[in-house]
């Protein structure tokens, strides 16, 4: 199997998710970034474990699949933490911006801002940028 080809396939995604969410941003459709966001974390972190031969588990949130595998990725050790941590607190954040908090009858235009669009983007180009540190 061809991991290399499969994890670069993975980046790719997280790289047009990610222009994406840029242009939703552009759009002041905040919801809509976090949603990317997270998604760009997603594939980004599942591009870094394919790349070193793991099959990672088929949720969004594979943050403890980076923890468990933590001595596959020397060159970003100190960053792993951070990494999972990014993806649980982008993949919380996920269902709201999809679909509002349908208890309270609030849309998800109306639960992000542009700060919280800022703090995702960053979050997600964080990741990004490490995790292709992680297989270089």
């Amino acid at each position: 199997m061809d991991f290399h080809a499969l994890s670069e396939a993975l980046f790719k995604q997280a790289e047009y998710r990610l222009a994406v969410a840029r242009r939703a941003f552009a759009d002041a459709q905040y919801a809509y970034v976090v949603c990317l966001s997270q998604e760009t974390v997603e594939f980004a972190l599942k591009g870094l474990l394919r790349g070193v031969g793991i099959t990672y588990p088929k949720v969004r949130d594979v943050g403890e699949a980076l923890l468990i595998n933590r001595d596959l990725f020397n060159k970003i050790q100190d960053e792993l933490e951070e990494l999972a941590s990014i993806s649980a607190d982008l993949n919380r954040l996920r269902s709201l911006a999809e679909y509002g908090d349908e208890a309270k009858a609030v849309p998800s235009v109306k639960l992000f801002d542009k700060r919280d669009a800022v703090k995702s983007l960053a979050k997600a180009e964080k990741v990004l940028n490490v995790t292709r540190t992680g297989l270089g």
